[in-house]
């Protein structure tokens, strides 16, 4: 083999061998909306219900919060979302416009 041309294999191997090793990160076109559920005091409110609605789509997902208050909703497509959140002994909220 000649010099230049194994110059250019030491150059194009390795520069092959880490494009075929990297990785490629995908855009997604769904969310999450995560939270804690707490009183005017700040105490958390476990077995909350949250409720969030799709504006657009009407689309209702409902969850229940956990014994520290915590919530989670995944793979939810993207959008706006209305959140109700409701709970025993308690007057509930709403909030709009949560994207």
């Amino acid at each position: 083999m000649t010099k230049h041309l194994k110059g250019m294999l030491l150059f194009l191997v390795p520069l092959m061998l880490a494009c075929l090793t990297s990785t490629m990160h995908a855009q997604t076109s769904f969310g999450q909306i995560a939270g804690n559920v707490t009183d005017a005091s700040g105490a958390v409110v476990p077995a909350a219900t949250v409720t969030i609605t799709n504006v657009g789509t009407q689309v209702v997902r409902t969850v229940t919060s956990d014994e520290k208050g915590y919530f989670i909703l995944t793979n939810i497509p993207i959008g706006d979302y209305a959140v109700q959140v409701t709970a025993a002994g308690f007057r509930g909220e709403n909030r709009t416009g949560v994207a």
